[in-house]
Parts: C-alpha cells; sequence; structure tokens
C-alpha cells in the first residue's frame, strides 16, 4: 500500500555545499517570502499585514520517496530527511492550508482587527504576550495553491497543498519586523533584517536523527562521504560510517522508487 505521508521530514536545496553546510552547521533561520492575501483581503490597508512579505523560517516536507521527485524539480536534488519524532520535538508544525472562503482566514483577520483595536503598544504585558502567541498561526497557514517563483520573472500556478510543508518558526520571531519582497530584494535595505535573522540559534539535530541523506547523483555518493569525514569534530568514525549509509541520490530515487 502507497504511503501518504512518512516518519520522516525532508529538507531539499539546490547544491552539494547548502547540504555540507547543514550538515556542518545545523538549519539556519532564511527569510521565506510568504503570500497573506487570503488574510488582508478582509483587513484594512493600515493593519500591519502585508499581502506578501519576508518570514524567518526552515521548511520541510512530508512526502515519501517514491513520491518527492516533483518536489525536488523546483527546490533541489541534495536533501536531508530527518525523523519526524525529531522535529515534533523542535517545535516543527504541519502549515494549514487554506483558501480565501475558508473560516481560516476570517478568524486570522478578526484577530488583528481585535489586536489593533486594543491598542498594545497601552495594553498589559500578559495582554501583549498573549496576542503576539496568537499571531503566530497566521505565519503557519500557506495557500491552498498560489504562484512560485521557478525562476527570476516566471511564476507558475501550483497548488501548494501537494507539498505537505511542515515549517519551522523561531520563537524570537516577535522581535523580527515584517519585511516586503521589494525591501527584501534591497541589499541596504533588507541588512538590518537578515543581520537580525544570521543571529539567530539555529534548528539543531543530531547524527542519530538523520534518516536520509541525499545527492543528486550516484557519482557524487563518494564526494558526499569524504565531505562528511572532513567534518572536525562533528561526526566521529562510527558515525561517519552510520551516515554513510543513509546516502541515496535522487538519481535512484527517480529510478527506483
Amino acid at each position: 500500500m502507497s504511503l501518504i505521508s512518512t516518519s520522516t521530514l525532508f529538507h531539499f536545496t539546490r547544491s552539494a555545499n547548502n547540504l555540507v553546510g547543514i550538515l556542518k552547521n545545523e538549519f539556519r533561520v532564511s527569510l521565506s517570502i510568504e503570500s497573506f492575501e487570503h488574510i488582508t483581503q478582509y483587513l484594512p490597508p493600515d493593519s500591519g499585514l502585508m499581502p506578501e512579505c519576508g518570514i524567518p523560517m526552515v521548511c520541510f516536507c512530508d512526502i515519501p520517496l517514491s513520491q518527492v521527485e516533483n518536489h525536488m524539480r523546483p527546490y533541489g536534488d541534495y536533501g536531508l530527511g530527518l525523523t519526524k519524532t525529531w522535529g515534533m520535538k523542535k517545535g516543527v508544525s504541519p502549515v494549514l492550508y487554506t483558501h480565501t472562503n475558508s473560516p481560516a482566514p476570517f478568524s486570522s483577520a478578526d484577530h488583528i482587527n481585535l489586536i489593533g483595536s486594543l491598542g498594545l503598544d497601552r495594553a498589559p504585558d500578559d495582554l501583549k504576550a498573549l496576542a503576539l502567541r496568537a499571531g503566530l498561526s497566521v505565519y503557519l497557514q500557506k495557500p491552498y495553491e498560489g504562484f512560485l517563483e521557478r525562476s527570476p520573472g516566471r511564476k507558475e500556478k501550483v497548488r501548494f497543498y501537494d507539498e505537505r510543508e511542515w515549517r519551522y518558526i523561531p520563537p524570537e520571531i516577535e522581535s523580527i519586523p515584517a519585511i516586503s519582497p521589494e525591501d527584501l530584494a534591497d541589499p541596504i535595505k533588507s541588512k538590518p533584517v537578515r543581520d537580525q535573522v544570521s543571529r539567530l540559534p539555529p534548528l539543531s539535530f543530531e547524527p542519530s536523527d538523520i534518516n536520509y541523506i541525499v545527492v543528486a547523483t550516484d557519482a557524487e555518493m563518494l564526494a558526499m562521504v569524504r565531505a562528511v569525514r572532513s567534518i572536525k569534530g562533528k561526526y566521529d568514525a562510527d558515525t561517519v560510517d552510520l551516515l554513510t549509509s543513509k546516502i541515496i541520490s535522487a538519481e535512484r530515487i527517480r529510478e527506483d522508487f
């Protein structure tokens, strides 16, 4: 019987260097442009929530290897698969897929309007904290479908629901201002927010949390073994041997799964 979901959360990237960087430095939080038009259409222009903005996060997918080919196409043929148990312990959560007629965006819009009406600058600290924590649910929503930039200047309509995304939102997000796509593309305007995000602690994992290390081709597997061995002070010989057994290629996944 084919699986709909697995016990592994995958994070895919576009290069072997990126993958080795994750193995060496763990997951670094980065800014991802996300759409919130399903919510902002019910809000006044001065609500503070932008239709699109950069949110600090780390993204994963819950897709079996037998179905992951289409996901690798836009996101890359290099990846790390970690146990779902690890993800849950770290607060990684499945996103809520929604659409304009779903109750979720209505509820979120009502919540944001309520925060505005309370005047949180004058509210007690416990009320501020409650409002900010509840607001995190907004960042765990994703449109059922929308547009994905496949290459610079070329967007394609996709069904995000098929990605079965899980998302890590750092607790420090409350202190990081949202940034528009235009400002994020500007090195000067985005520098303060990028610097703030770069100082966030990594999303850590242990070698025992790793189920798969994915490289693009069979020919790259030996190079990945050598790269893991070269990470001094992190993986001992026994751990390298164990991780070596978990290396698989995207080429093999496409042919055998």
